[in-house]
């Protein structure tokens, strides 16, 4: 029994864990020793360029949105582009995409939006970025781990609210039909609201999107959950052919009302990431949420 006692203390601790017949989950790296933030043009305006082993950020200095996300293999869950006006489509396939997309209309319309020269960036440490507002009245933080970005909101204009939003195309490519999304109340959702028809409200902690070709699932959550009206819907860039348009992105806002209407005030601290499996299934859902659960304690 000795003999056995002195082996299983020089087995590591998840090894030991597994030989004892116990489950383990493997939490989420918080360190931000896998993070590599350079300075890059992006879009033709100034970007910090963030790296980590899971997902790449483009965090655009003169705003502090992110203007593109790209996953492992490359693609574009953000994909905002500059174009500075509709045209004869909606820009729902170009100016309206970003992360956290904070402020809407005046005062303060476009902090924390790709494509506003409202905010200026700056890098802390070696894995996070401050954003300040031009007024000095609104300031948030990028913080970079391996596995996920936070969005920490430290000061907000009093006298009006906000939103977060995660506006894009799942995968780099707008299709309602092979995207699937779901939330922490109601689990997998396949349905395919219309932003111009009908648009889904809730109340939700964490949200996720995925395509049902593609393996990463992308989460947003937040750390404590309110009691606000949340949003999601699918936009096509024309309004008559809605999910049918030939391109388009998600929409999805904690704090957004149906009415378009920002419910946020005070600070607050978001997460983004992607998780490493298709959310495809009961069981991988549960341990998505888990994941989700373990980032934001």
């Amino acid at each position: 029994m000795e003999l056995i006692l002195k082996v299983m203390q020089r087995i590591p601790g998840i090894l030991l864990m597994l030989f004892m017949g116990v489950a383990c989950f493997r939490a989420p790296s918080h360190s931000g020793s896998a993070v590599i933030i350079s300075e890059a043009m992006h879009n033709n305006t100034d970007h910090f360029k963030v790296e980590t082993s899971t997902a790449t950020y483009f965090i655009e200095k003169q705003s502090g949105g992110c203007s593109s996300l790209l996953d492992k293999e490359g693609r574009d869950w953000v994909a905002f582009r500059l174009t500075g006006t509709d045209g004869p489509t909606l820009s729902s396939d170009s100016d309206y995409r970003g992360i956290p997309n904070l402020v809407f209309q005046d005062p303060g319309n476009g902090i924390g939006h790709p494509g506003f020269s409202m905010c200026e960036t700056v890098q802390l440490s070696e894995n996070e970025l401050e954003v300040r507002s031009l007024d000095k009245l609104w300031q948030f933080r990028w913080i970079f781990h391996d596995t996920h970005a936070e969005i920490v909101i430290e000061k907000t204009d009093t006298s009006r609210a906000y939103w977060f939003l995660y506006e894009g195309p799942v995968v780099g490519k707008f299709g309602p039909e092979q995207h699937y999304w779901g939330n922490d109340v109601d689990g997998l959702r396949t349905d395919t609201p219309n932003i111009f028809k009908d648009p889904e409200g809730g109340n939700w902690q964490w949200a996720f999107f995925g395509d049902t070709g593609v393996t990463p699932t992308l989460f947003v959550a937040q750390k404590v959950k309110d009691e606000l009206d949340d949003f999601f819907c699918y936009m096509g860039n024309n309004a008559e052919q809605g999910n049918k348009s030939e391109d388009g992105m998600n929409v999805f806002g904690f704090g957004r009302s149906l009415k378009t209407e920002p419910l946020m005030t005070g600070t607050n601290r978001f997460y983004i990431g992607f998780y490493p499996h298709q959310a495809s299934d009961k069981k991988v859902i549960e341990d998505l949420n888990q994941y989700i659960r373990q980032i934001i304690q």
